[in-house]
């Protein structure tokens, strides 16, 4: 993937900590654009260096990309379990989230951690989506339809 990385000390010896991102499916995201971060954290071993850790990094970005995938699976259990409730996938359902219809990005200088976010689809479609942040986590407690005009 694309990322950087960096050396941690850790013991008497010194962990690499790596942070990146690989294109992601029915998104276009350019360099700029906020992505689906993973850490990946590797142990030098005297064998060399060993993966210990590999998580995403939640963000509310992640979360529509996880949801946005969810729906366009017809996995309404992922979806539902990313969402605040029930009543935001019944929602994205009707707004017909879930169907291919163009490739998603975020708005043009987007904050990947605000809690709202606007996403654009295709030529023609934009959608307002709220965020609330449960722990380290973030769900999606909105969506709605918007203009594609970019304020």
């Amino acid at each position: 993937g694309f990322g950087s990385g960096s050396f941690e000390p850790s013991d008497t010896t010194f962990d690499l900590v790596a942070r990146t991102y690989h294109p992601t499916p029915r998104f276009d995201e350019c360099a700029t654009c906020p992505h689906v971060f993973r850490v990946h954290r590797f142990h030098w071993t005297d064998a060399g260096f060993e993966r210990t850790e590999e998580q995403v990094v939640p963000s509310p970005y992640t979360t529509f990309v996880q949801f946005a995938t969810g729906m366009a699976l017809s996995d309404f259990d992922m979806a539902e379990q990313l969402s605040t409730d029930a009543y935001v996938v019944e929602e994205a359902r009707r707004l017909e989230i879930g169907a291919t219809k163009g490739l998603w990005r975020a708005a043009p200088a987007t904050d990947e951690t605000a809690h709202q976010l606007i996403f654009l689809r295709g030529k023609a479609e934009a959608y307002r989506v709220s965020f609330e942040q449960r722990g380290e986590n973030w769900l999606i407690s909105g969506i709605m339809q918007t203009s594609m005009a970019i304020e």
